[in-house]
């Protein structure tokens, strides 16, 4: 399975943020990041300018983390930065 079919059953709705289990066999500070990611989706849905500026704030080195998941038997979806 793919990051991306890992980031789709990734789910954020009415408050709530369900993970794929395979997420867990990452390493602590990918997981960490993802989490977060998921938790920013809660406050701005969409990858915006917003987003990715609320993201920086708590995850400061989410690109490096974002590449290190790319580096990884599974890759991430690319978005608009």
């Amino acid at each position: 399975m793919s990051l991306v079919g890992l980031l789709k059953q990734g789910n954020h709705h009415a408050g709530y943020i369900r993970l794929n289990t395979q997420l867990v066999t990452k390493p602590k500070d990918l997981l960490e990041y993802f989490t977060i990611h998921e938790m920013v989706h809660l406050i701005e849905p969409t990858h915006s300018e917003r987003f990715l500026s609320i993201l920086s704030r708590h995850c400061p080195a989410w690109r490096e983390a974002r590449a290190e998941l790319n580096e990884l038997p599974l890759a991430a979806e690319c978005w608009n930065e």
